[in-house]
C-alpha cells in the first residue's frame, strides 16, 4: 500500500500488517468463551456513588446507582413496592425474584453494582499419554 503525504508531496511504501490471530485450538476455545461472556453480560462496567448529607441542600445523603445491565425486551427491571403494617419498601426488582434488588425503605436506600470480578480462571494442561503426569514448568 502506498501513502501519499500531500504537504510534502512524498509517496511512501507502507507494509500492511495482518491482524494478530490466535491459531491454536485452546486459544480459539478461550476466545469463544470470552465472546459468550461479553454477550451474556453486556457492558462490563457498573458504578455507584454516594454524596454525604453534609453536601446536600436538605442534609440527607444522595445515592446514584447504575448496574449497567443490557437493554432487553422484556426489560430486566420493573418497579415494585411492598407494604405491610408500618413497613414499606419500594424499588427495582428483577422479574421472578421475590426481592427489591435496589431500593429504599423508611430507614435506608441501597443499590447494587453488576460485579464483574475475575471469578473464573481457564487453564490449559498437557497430560501424559498414560494420564499419570502433567507438564509443568518445562518438565513432566
Amino acid at each position: 500500500m502506498c501513502i501519499r503525504d500531500s504537504k510534502r508531496k512524498e509517496t511512501k511504501e507502507v507494509k500492511e500488517e495482518k491482524p494478530f490471530r490466535r491459531k491454536g485450538y485452546r486459544e480459539k476455545i478461550a476466545d469463544k468463551l470470552f465472546e459468550q461472556i461479553q454477550h451474556d453480560i453486556g457492558a462490563i462496567a457498573s458504578n455507584s456513588w454516594v454524596i454525604s448529607g453534609n453536601f446536600t441542600k436538605d442534609g440527607k445523603p444522595l445515592l446514584a446507582n447504575d448496574p449497567h445491565l443490557r437493554n432487553s425486551i422484556p426489560t430486566t427491571w420493573h418497579l415494585a413496592g411492598i407494604n405491610f403494617e408500618d413497613y414499606k419498601i419500594f424499588g427495582a426488582a428483577i422479574a421472578g425474584t421475590p426481592a427489591i434488588i435496589s431500593g429504599k425503605n423508611g430507614f435506608l436506600t441501597y443499590g447494587m453494582t453488576a460485579y464483574m470480578g475475575d471469578s473464573c480462571d481457564l487453564y490449559s494442561e498437557k497430560i501424559s499419554e498414560d494420564n499419570t503426569q502433567y507438564f509443568y514448568d518445562g518438565k513432566w
